[in-house]
């Protein structure tokens, strides 16, 4: 009889550790499914904010992920990022959200229900920190003697110039203006349109 009673406990024992290993593996895919969701929710809401970013064009390449907020931590994106992850019944506090413009890197830790916990790094695919300019272009100057007008104005400025850009994703068009020596994208806006982020971890 005592046999049969701790065999009967053994079994309830063993399905109550069965039952809540299952309800901790379910909270932990859950919470890994939310920091998916908000990784890749904040990289969209950055790639979405690139054309307007990079508008005020510039010298060098160099210069694009400072235009993008020039940081390593940065909360770009975390409004979106936190939505998703509340969503997902999920919680994301700003101190567990950090862009970072030079590497293109998303990362999010999601707290969800029974103390799970999972992190997630996406990126835009717009790598603005490897951004490189065609190597054979040469901005355009003026030769010695071809302003004859006797003065230090410019009157004939030189005329914008097209060229190429790699920043990730190959040949992204981009003008030279000779007058302010600044590099602008162009159609940007419908590019990025057509790029989604990805997870990279």
């Amino acid at each position: 009889m005592a046999v049969l009673v701790l065999g009967a406990i053994a079994v309830v024992a063993a399905i109550f550790v069965t039952g809540a290993l299952a309800v901790a593996t379910d909270d932990k895919g859950g919470a890994r499914h939310g920091a998916d969701a908000a990784a890749l929710a904040g990289a969209q809401a950055v790639l979405d904010g690139i054309p307007e970013a990079v508008t005020p064009g510039f010298l060098t390449p160099t210069e694009i992920p400072v235009l993008l907020g020039g940081g390593r931590c940065l909360l770009v994106g975390y409004p979106e990022a936190s939505r998703l992850a509340s969503a997902n019944g999920d919680s994301l506090a700003p101190s567990d959200y950090c862009y970072n413009s030079f590497t293109d890197e998303v990362s999010v830790t999601v707290h969800g229900d029974g103390g799970a916990r999972a992190e997630a790094t996406a990126a835009t695919s717009f790598d603005a920190g490897a951004c490189s300019v065609d190597p054979g272009f040469t901005p355009p100057t003026k030769a010695p003697g071809d302003d004859d007008s006797g003065d230090d104005s410019d009157d004939n400025p030189l005329p914008p110039e097209r060229t190429l850009l790699d920043c990730g994703i190959d040949n992204l068009v981009v003008t030279y203006n000779p007058v302010d020596s600044r590099f602008h994208f162009v159609g940007l806006d419908l590019v990025l349109a057509d790029v989604k982020p990805r997870l990279t971890r």
